[in-house]
Parts: structure tokens; C-alpha cells; sequence
């Protein structure tokens, strides 16, 4: 089950997020081998904004390590959006960690 969180990204900013993966008791999941992606969409059914590639900074300790560029922020041209956060097994097993609403500030 994933869970919900929100972001505000600055136009002309650099975003930077760290999520640590952990189960239901506090554990950390280990990542290794896995591939995380976030897409950015204007709407649950609309256009892709932006997809990000995350970094598995420390697969043994669940980390997560989403960056979007100041060059890349700059470009948006909506106020508001929403994402979602996938995490992907070596074996092609897909899991929803977030999901959530984005703002795009001046």
C-alpha cells in the first residue's frame, strides 16, 4: 500500500527529496537491485510533466534519493500537479511507494 505525501517545488530551484523505504515496523527495505521513477503529471489523467530517475543512494538502508535540476524546474508552466513514486524489483515487480500532490511556486 502506498502511502501520501505532498511536495512544493521553487521554479528555478533545485529539488532534492530522501525517502527511506521501511516496513510497517520502522525496518528499512533493502533496495538493492531495485530502480526508482517518479512521474509528475498536471493531472491524475493528464500530461507528464516530468519524469524522474531516482537514485538507490543506499540500497541496504531503503534510500531513495530524488533530485530534479534548477534548469528543469524553471521550464514548468502549471501551478499544481501530482506524482507518483514507483520502486521496481530486478524481476520486474512494480510497487507504489507515494503518491501525493505537487505545487510549482514562482
Amino acid at each position: 500500500m502506498s502511502g501520501i505525501k505532498n511536495y512544493t517545488i521553487h521554479k528555478g530551484a533545485t529539488f532534492s527529496e530522501s525517502i527511506t523505504y521501511q516496513d510497517s515496523e520502522g525496518v528499512a527495505i533493502d533496495l538493492t537491485g531495485f530502480t526508482a521513477t517518479m512521474v509528475i503529471l498536471d493531472d491524475w489523467d493528464g500530461n507528464i510533466i516530468e519524469t524522474v530517475t531516482g537514485v538507490i543512494a543506499t540500497p541496504t538502508n531503503g534510500t531513495i534519493l530524488l533530485t530534479i535540476t534548477d534548469e528543469t524546474t524553471a521550464t514548468y508552466n502549471v501551478s499544481t500537479g501530482v506524482y507518483k513514486l514507483d520502486i521496481e524489483s530486478g524481476g520486474g515487480e512494480v510497487t507504489r511507494l507515494l503518491t501525493g500532490k505537487m505545487s510549482i511556486l514562482n
